[in-house]
């Protein structure tokens, strides 16, 4: 069963990376971005009976990642380039002005790959970057053969020479891929899992010393407001012998247990930085890890408390998939105090401070972005 288990696992993490194979550029295709064409970037096998130049270029998008300061966005990435090894020249009409009417062209599939970025980069639907995609290579298929007849295929010098400065000045304009831009829909969630430290005052905390064990938390959050649910378990022993329990030696080992439902409420949430105040009612037992004896009844009472989450990273995931909704989620540590009064009679009671240190994650969902 353990072993289903584990290939039914593997099985949906391979589905879920499958849909995120990156595009990986080989040395043979070469990008606006590293430098103006060059006559080596023409190294194709010349067709028999051919003249002039050919200019082998390719535009697609694939998943991919891009980092802005500290947050790491997931995102459709577009490459054009154009194929060293597919392009060609023939020796006879190696001159500078036909290197200016193939420079002009990489100009143009530059701008239309920039054009294509600047919608993929927004949470959308596969489909819509389906039709953005083929839109696009239209457009550009389009512009290119506009450009090659008003150019006369390289003859009109004059021409070429405007179309190079003009697609020049747009390249200068519209610069790089800026932040993408995204709109949360209110909803998501969060959990942490970390180590607990319990203070135990009055009587109770005479009886038993001061637990240390697994503090966790689920959160469920629309806008501003979560609903949590908390399960806490330390481990202690006896200090000194309850009468009640006389069974109960000193020295004897222990556990309590806590589980709550809380109210928070998110209070500020900056860039580094999330306070949390939070106030719910919980039950706490305490139980002899000796299955033979029998515990403390659970005494419940509300307990309140308040969450500041120091964020590391972000995690941005816009890109549609079947096994990862769109999200931002970020990373950090977790600070957490509590406080819950504890009454099991008038002989054991006190007051419960629980100091919790935890990795959290926390997450809402992204609306999509419908282009057509």
């Amino acid at each position: 069963m353990k072993l289903f288990a584990a290939i039914l696992l593997l099985f949906w993490s391979l589905l879920a990376q499958a849909q995120m194979q990156a595009f990986k550029l080989k040395p043979h295709q070469k990008q606006w971005e590293q430098g103006a064409l060059t006559w080596n970037d023409f190294q194709g096998i010349l067709p028999s009976n051919a003249i002039g130049s050919e200019l082998n270029y390719q535009l697609v998008y694939s998943p991919g990642k891009v980092r802005f300061a500290d947050s790491t966005f997931f995102i459709y990435q577009v490459y054009g380039f154009v194929d060293v090894n597919r392009s060609w020249v023939n020796d006879a009409v190696k001159t500078e002005g036909e290197l200016k009417f193939n420079q002009a062209k990489f100009n143009l599939l530059e701008i239309h790959r920039r054009e294509l970025q600047a919608e993929l980069k927004s949470p959308i639907r596969s489909r819509d970057a389906h039709w953005a995609a083929g839109r696009t290579l239209m457009n550009l298929k389009n512009a290119m053969d506009q450009f090659q007849t008003a150019a006369e295929n390289g003859r009109n010098a004059t021409l070429v020479n405007a179309f190079l400065d003009s697609t020049g000045q747009v390249l200068q304009v519209t610069g790089k891929t800026t932040q993408p831009e995204f709109r949360t829909a209110g909803f998501g969630c969060g959990t942490h899992l970390g180590f607990g430290y319990r203070g135990l005052g009055g009587t109770l905390g005479r009886h038993f010393t001061n637990p240390l064990g697994w503090e966790y938390n689920l959160a469920l959050a629309y806008q501003r407001s979560l609903l949590n649910l908390d399960l806490s378990l330390g481990f202690n022993q006896i200090d000194r012998q309850y009468l009640k329990r006389p069974q109960w030696e000193v020295g004897m080992q222990t556990s309590m247990l806590q589980a709550g439902v809380s109210y928070g409420f998110i209070a500020a949430d900056k860039n580094k930085v999330r306070f949390t105040p939070f106030v719910g009612v919980a039950a706490l037992g305490i139980q002899p890890r000796n299955q033979y004896l029998n515990g403390i009844n659970n005494t419940s009472a509300f307990y309140a408390g308040l969450n500041i989450d120091f964020k590391f990273r972000k995690r941005i995931w816009l890109l549609p998939s079947a096994f990862n909704p769109k999200e931002i989620a970020d990373y950090g540590l977790r600070a957490r105090i509590s406080v819950m009064p504890a009454k099991y009679d008038h002989t054991l009671k006190g007051t419960s401070i629980c100091l919790t240190l935890a990795p959290y994650i926390f997450s809402r969902i992204v609306k999509s972005k419908k282009l057509y």
